[in-house]
Order: C-alpha cells, then structure tokens, then sequence
C-alpha cells in the first residue's frame, strides 16, 4: 500500500511539454518518452523528438478558454471610485 502510494506520487515518468491538455512525459531511467490526448490516450511512445512532434502537430496551437463566450467581470475599483457615485 505504502509502496504504491510512493510510486503515484514519486513516480519515474515526469511532464516535459503541456499544451491544452496535451501532454509529453519523458521516463527518468530509460528516457523513452510517451505522449498523451486530453483524454489521456496515448498517441505516441518512443524518443522524445518523435513524441514532441506529434503532440505539437496534434495539439491546439492556442488553447481556448474555459469560459471564452462568458462576459467578463467589471473591476472592483472601477464602479465605486467615480465622481457621480460619491456626488450627486
């Protein structure tokens, strides 16, 4: 138990790329490189290159916001601070 614990957290693959979800994981021992879809599918595995590439033509080249049509907030300061609001 204790050990896979120890192995999700220290675990030998790290992130070396993020875009948009996608990503490109690099092993620490062997240096084989794997790499992912947003929905965690594995789309490419071997040398890091090979994968760096195919995430990069894959992958959004600009990743869309969350909440791209939702209208942003006014600032805090912007409504309270003007002449008409503390004078008639």
């Amino acid at each position: 138990m204790i050990a896979t614990r120890l192995n999700a957290v220290f675990g030998p693959w790290s992130d070396i790329w993020l875009r948009g979800g996608w990503r490109v994981q690099t092993h620490c021992v062997t240096g084989q490189a794997r790499a992912f879809d947003p929905q965690g599918a594995c789309i490419a595995a071997g040398e890091k290159e090979i994968c760096l590439a195919a995430a990069a033509r894959l992958a959004p080249s600009t990743p869309a916001r969350a909440n791209s049509h939702a209208p942003r907030r006014k600032k805090f300061f912007g409504s309270f601070f003007q002449k008409r609001t503390f004078f008639p």
